[in-house]
């Protein structure tokens, strides 16, 4: 019976040496144990280990988007992130490398990045297992398996995904299909034979406008969110100086009562800026995190034109030069479509998988944004109010007198 595998990074370890091991953990649902218990086990997955995974994948499948990871990048711009937001200007290069061996010494754990890294590493196990063939590689069963050896298929490099090594049914997560080997190649190919897709080659130039159109949507995003921080920076700052001087000044309206108390319910209100601020950023804070593993696709869509393009240089090189390879009639393989409408098939699976995700960041981003534009605009409504209602309330005595 096919087993259907649930994933999640809950933990990490560190070694004497101070190396980080993820803690992988594994759960097997008791239906597909026949009224068992459910089965958990974890493994203990060091960061290259993860990195050796994919490169395997990526060779194997070439034309495959293969799910990203967090790069090397991503550790020094999170961890500088988290000990100022505010900050716009870089500090000083004397006192960079200081605080990089601090962070990155044996002795002292970025609780943040790790959650980063969690999340993110978490995130690609479960992408991998709803992909229609990395799930079924038997690679990828035996990296989450804690009583078999996952490197002995990389004895042979570059890996070969179809080993003697097979599995009967390949890991997924809940609600998910699962397919064996030989289900994964004839699904493929009856995907193929149901798509009027012609046989000949696509033109790489719709996965380069694809490609530029998803990164520069990103990047728009990007820019607004870094731009958005930092005004939100600045109006921290602005609302907190407002508070104290409105609440320094309400002090000397001895006579003018109505006013004073405008002006200190007026401060306080500028002071509740950075409360209300407070889980708009967290907010915020998580949905980053999500757009910065989708944000890595545009990546991976770029690696699947660079193979697909070396191929057709390759195919026109060999047409070229008259290559009589190009009628040797090929080994016996499995049912496998052309290599341009692979692509093309696996193009429209990303998208379909992960239209619903990118429209649902999209528009939590806008509401997002909304929300805290509503709010400011609320704080000074009631700024306001108060202000006008105290200054209705004077009366022509009280004019007479100069503040």
């Amino acid at each position: 019976m096919a087993t259907s595998w649930q994933i999640r990074i809950r933990d990490f370890e560190r070694s004497q040496e101070g190396c980080v091991y993820y803690i992988v953990e594994v759960q097997t649902p008791a239906q597909e144990r026949g009224g068992k218990p459910v089965a958990v086990w974890s493994v203990n997955r060091r960061f290259s280990d993860f990195l050796t995974l994919r490169k395997a994948f990526r060779t194997a499948y070439p034309f495959s988007i293969v799910p990203p990871l967090p790069g090397k990048s991503d550790i020094i711009s999170t961890v500088f992130q988290r000990f100022s937001p505010n900050v716009t200007t870089p500090p000083a290069p004397c006192g960079s490398l200081p605080m990089v061996e601090q962070l990155f010494s044996p002795g002292r754990v970025d609780f943040g990045l790790i959650d980063y890294r969690c999340y993110a590493l978490q995130s690609f196990l479960r992408h991998c297992l709803l992909h229609s063939r990395l799930s079924c590689d038997p690679l990828l069963r035996d990296f989450l398996s804690c009583d078999v050896d996952w490197t002995s298929h990389l004895t042979c490099i570059p890996y070969n995904p179809r080993s003697p090594t097979s599995l009967p049914s390949s890991p997924t997560l809940s609600n998910s299909p699962v397919l064996s080997d030989v289900e994964c190649t004839s699904d493929l190919a009856a995907d193929s034979s149901n798509r009027t897709i012609p046989s000949s080659d696509i033109s790489s130039s719709l996965l380069v406008s694809r490609t530029s159109a998803m990164k520069t949507a990103f990047r728009h995003i990007r820019t607004c969110q870094e731009k958005l921080a930092k005004f939100s920076g600045r109006a921290h700052h602005l609302h907190k100086d407002y508070a104290e001087a409105l609440c320094q000044w309400s002090c000397y309206e001895n006579k003018a009562t109505a006013v004073a108390d405008a002006l200190q319910v007026a401060g306080h209100e500028c002071d509740s800026y950075s409360f209300i601020m407070d889980s708009v950023l967290e907010e915020a804070a998580d949905l980053m995190e999500q757009f910065s593993i989708l944000e890595n696709y545009g990546t991976s869509l770029t690696e699947v034109r660079q193979a697909y393009r070396a191929m057709q240089d390759q195919s026109d090189s060999a047409h070229t030069r008259g290559s009589a390879a190009e009628d040797t009639p090929l080994a016996a393989q499995p049912v496998s479509a052309p290599p341009g409408q692979e692509v093309l098939l696996e193009v429209l699976r990303f998208e379909s998988l992960y239209r619903d995700s990118l429209k649902s960041l999209f528009h939590t981003f806008a509401c997002l944004q909304l929300r805290r534009a509503e709010r400011c605009k609320r704080i000074w409504e009631r700024i306001l109010t108060h202000v006008t209602n105290a200054s209705n309330s004077l009366s022509p005595e009280t004019d007479e007198n100069p503040i």
